[in-house]
């Protein structure tokens, strides 16, 4: 199994908070059956906007100690995108080509969050980022008290 959707890389956001709670993460993610992580620490202006070189040394150094451990599983990495406006992930675009900002596994595939309560154009935002090369997938869908219905998404 394949989780693409987790915040376990320490002293990131607000995720885990030490190497140790990475390691029991991981631990209980091997027990679930899952072999390989897509580790996706938020970024959101002004609030998770570690820098990116931070992110990498974390993440390195996660992976190193869970090879010492020779815990089997495998770890890549990519951010969870926060998107506040489509100005803003306008911005977050060219952070992405920039690589200050994370895709999933340096690949044109990109995880996408939104307000949970404001009324957010997610398709236009979707819309843009095809346009701009890259394939969406969006994080928490069911948390958008705004939609109605998958065939708004669909629009």
């Amino acid at each position: 199994m394949i989780d693409i959707h987790a915040h376990i890389i320490q002293n990131v956001d607000d995720g885990s908070k030490s190497i140790e709670a990475s390691i029991k993460m991981l631990q209980e993610e091997i027990k679930n059956g899952v072999s390989d992580i897509i580790l996706t620490p938020h970024y959101r202006r002004h609030m998770f906007d570690t820098d990116g070189e931070d992110i990498k040394l974390s993440f390195f150094k996660l992976q190193e100690y869970a090879k010492k451990l020779d815990l089997r599983i495998n770890l890549y990495l990519g951010q969870e995108i926060y998107c506040r406006n489509l100005d803003s992930f306008k911005k977050t675009l060219q952070l992405l080509d920039e690589g200050k900002v994370f895709s999933l596994e340096n690949t044109k595939y990109i995880l996408l969050e939104f307000s949970y309560i404001d009324d957010i154009d997610i398709t236009e935002i979707a819309y843009t980022a095809v346009c701009h090369g890259y394939t969406p997938s969006i994080a928490h869908i069911e948390r958008y008290k705004y939609i109605d219905t998958v065939e708004k998404l669909k629009k």
